[in-house]
């Protein structure tokens, strides 16, 4: 049996390994997390055009910075550890 795997998935891994969220998952209701919105937003952007790393990094800027919600970027300190998790993503 192949393992399925969809571009949401790998934008979902990539949330996960570079922030640190605590947040619970909403199975009902209204309520969104912080990766559904970081996936959502990032499926737009690469739909609109741009490549994964392009849309990842403003999805980062839009959502994470300034007067919005801030996630500890376990990344800040340090080199990116997984700089390639999303080649397998496809460039739009």
């Amino acid at each position: 049996m192949h393992k399925i795997t969809y571009p949401e998935d790998e934008i979902r891994k990539y949330f996960y390994q570079r922030f640190e969220t605590n947040q619970p998952l909403y199975l009902w209701g209204d309520e969104t997390s912080h990766c559904d919105r970081f996936v959502d937003t990032c499926m737009d952007l690469m739909n609109q055009g741009m490549n994964k790393e392009e849309a990842i990094e403003n999805t980062v800027k839009t959502l994470f910075t300034g007067n919005t919600t801030t996630i500890p970027d376990k990344s800040k300190d340090k080199e990116d550890p997984y700089p390639n998790i999303l080649d397998s993503v496809n460039k739009k």
